[in-house]
């Protein structure tokens, strides 16, 4: 096979019926959906029929010859045209749902008249939306006069004030008013008059909240954002919209070894509105970050089986897939770069709900209320306030460990939240779930939601990154060299846009992990270990690495190298270790060191476990990755990275 040859990978899939699958390398066709997490296959073969698990399968796929795609650089992609985009997909998406085979031409028509457009472009999106699964079908191709206006420049300020004055009014004008007194304006000054066209597309750019505010007042702008009491907007069906948000556990943990107290557990959860299902949950001893957000949101992603087993906890939890739309607050890690890759990646619609309007995140923080309410029953809790904590010794009366906790919080959320009808909907989350995606005889289910097939992958897309060239030494990323093999075909490399300039690469950062980065290869759409230039260094937080250089720099060292911080590092633990049985801060610090070993070990084992695929090696091309700022060090904002993470 030459080298140009990659392997054509979808990034998700939808199992239904009709649809060619592999397991264990034999072929079967999708005969029915027998309940959320498994299908009735028929052996092409032998034609025997078979109940396969959905997250064994993929879709058959053939490798082709074909070049490699052009990587969009999303986060510089205009919001009005993401969300051009985002319709188009989500009309294409229920064309792709419905399958090849049952829609008809009079559905591409009416999805071409939806979308005003041809029915030879809705077959060509539809094409590649099955081969690609991202909202990168959509996008517009960039223009080679982008950014360049088209307008003459004298003319730009009599279009602004005429939309400002005449349809940015409590009693405006029409577009024809506005074109009227522009045309008159321009013919005095003797310019090209601009069609009425553009002058509607400048007043659309407008915010939709500017607009009615503008001709309305602020009190209409804000009730046309408002759901109506007691329904969600969107949320007609499972994974339509989920929330996340985080809350502190009322109880404190102990250690496992010294059974000493620690801290209170951050809970990170998310939670699908529709049915009020708990679709992922974290509990750690960090504070809220990009971390806790992204091991929520992969388990929320993928079925619960090994976590539930990995807690020792009997239960069926069957969600899993990708969610349309995820609402959070407006704290900075849902607001990060990380964040908004993975979910356009993934072709998630990700908003941050309007501030001041708690009406929008109300079902997940009901859910924290209804879960502390439980924990209030625990020993060690701390209660809800401090009337009601009294004279009450929370640290004296701890006794849960932080996995106590974890498998407390899934044996409350499987076995009784999920089970009881709740007050809002009058079922149990479990039974509006189920019947969400496989229906009832009054109304149709949705079918399975699009799978993730590459965990590893997803993951990773949820980390902090940087931007760097690539040096004959490898890449310096927060004072530490790392260099690989692999990247020594990329030194000096320009870039493609700008041939006068080298070309950066982005670089992935795991909190758990300071002697790894992981490279973004853009010909190859994969993810590369990168190890320390100088290997044997010991496994390190970056966490720990960023307190060392602090503790360094507060002694007065000078010109602090990778040596002496990882030097370090390995003297604090030690006097971590020592200082555990006298301050409370130091045990926080020895559990959170010993947490991120934990999840070390666990992805290491799963991705031991994980089905290996084949990587084709492709040359340098002209692929296009994300064009980053210029200022390229960990401070510049380029990165949200780790000022999220509290060091004691």
């Amino acid at each position: 096979e030459c080298a140009d040859c990659v392997a054509s990978m979808k990034k998700v899939f939808k199992p239904k019926p009709g649809m060619i699958v592999r397991h264990n390398d034999v072929r079967y066709v999708i005969e029915e959906l027998i309940d959320v997490t498994h299908v009735r296959c028929r052996n092409l073969q032998t034609t025997e029929t078979i109940n396969l698990p959905v997250f064994e399968i993929a879709p058959d796929e053939v490798r082709t010859r074909t070049n490699p795609n052009v990587l969009v650089d999303l986060s510089k992609i205009d919001s009005e045209d993401l969300g051009e985009a985002a319709k188009k997909m989500d009309v294409i998406r229920a064309l792709t749902e419905k399958g090849r085979y049952a829609r008809s031409l009079e559905d591409v028509q009416a999805a071409a008249n939806e979308l005003r457009t041809s029915t030879k472009t809705v077959y060509r999106w539809l094409k590649k939306f099955e081969s690609d699964g991202t909202i990168q079908t959509f996008l517009r191709k960039e223009r080679s006069d982008k950014g360049v206006g088209r307008l003459h420049k004298d003319v730009e300020p009599l279009v602004d004030q005429a939309v400002q004055t005449i349809l940015m009014k409590r009693t405006p004008g029409s577009f024809a008013n506005a074109r009227r007194k522009i045309k008159g304006e321009c013919n005095a000054k003797k310019l090209p008059v601009p069609a009425t066209s553009t002058i509607r597309t400048r007043f659309l750019k407008i915010s939709e909240v500017e607009r009615i505010t503008a001709r309305k007042g602020k009190r209409a702008a804000k009730e046309k954002t408002k759901p109506i009491k007691g329904t969600f907007p969107g949320a007609d069906f499972p994974l339509a919209v989920v929330q996340i948000d985080h809350t502190p556990l009322d109880i404190i943990i102990v250690d496992e070894q010294t059974r000493q107290a620690l801290d209170r557990p951050y809970a990170t959860v998310a939670l699908d509105v529709y049915s009020r299902m708990v679709v992922g949950i974290n509990i750690w001893l960090g504070r809220p970050s990009i971390q806790a957000v992204g091991l929520c949101l992969t388990q929320a992603v993928f079925p619960k089986d090994e976590w539930l087993q990995r807690h020792n906890v009997q239960a069926d939890w069957p969600c899993f897939g990708l969610p349309r739309k995820i609402l959070t607050d407006n704290a900075k890690e849902f607001r990060s770069s990380a964040m908004a890759w993975a979910c356009r990646e993934y072709g998630i619609d990700i908003e941050q709900r309007p501030k001041g309007s708690p009406e929008f995140g109300g079902h997940v923080e009901r859910f924290f209320k209804t879960l502390n309410d439980q924990v209030h029953t625990l020993e060690g809790t701390t209660f809800s306030n401090v009337p009601s904590k009294f004279d009450y010794d929370s640290e004296g009366k701890a006794i849960m460990t932080m996995k106590d906790v974890q498998r407390w919080v899934a044996e409350y959320i499987t076995k009784i939240y999920h089970t009881n009808p709740h007050s809002d909907t009058n079922q149990p989350p479990l039974q509006r779930y189920q019947e969400g995606i496989l229906g009832t005889d009054e109304t149709p289910g949705i079918g399975l939601p699009a799978l993730v097939r590459d965990k590893e992958n997803f993951r990773k897309n949820l980390l902090p990154y940087v931007a760097r060239t690539v040096q004959r030494d490898g890449v310096k990323i927060e004072r530490s060299l790392y260099n690989d093999e692999i990247l020594q075909r990329r030194i000096g490399e320009l870039d493609p846009r700008n041939r006068k300039e080298a070309r950066r690469f982005i670089f992935r950062l795991d909190p758990d992990r300071g002697n790894v980065v992981y490279f973004y290869d853009p010909d190859l759409k994969q993810y590369h270990d990168i190890p320390t230039a100088y290997l044997g260094r010991p496994e390190a937080t970056r966490a720990q690495l960023k307190a060392a250089r602090k503790a360094l720099i507060a002694r007065g060292k000078k010109n602090v190298d990778e040596n002496m911080i990882y030097s370090a590092v390995k003297e604090m633990e030690e006097i971590e270790r020592q200082a555990a049985s006298k301050t409370k801060s130091a045990r926080q610090t020895l559990a959170r060191i010993e947490e991120a070993r934990e999840r070390r070990e666990r992805i290491e084992a799963e991705k031991r476990r994980a089905p290996q695929v084949d990587k084709v090696f492709a040359p340098p091309s002209t692929a296009v990755v994300p064009q980053l700022q210029q200022d390229e060090s960990p401070g510049s904002g380029l990165v949200d990275a780790y000022d999220d993470i509290d060091i004691e």
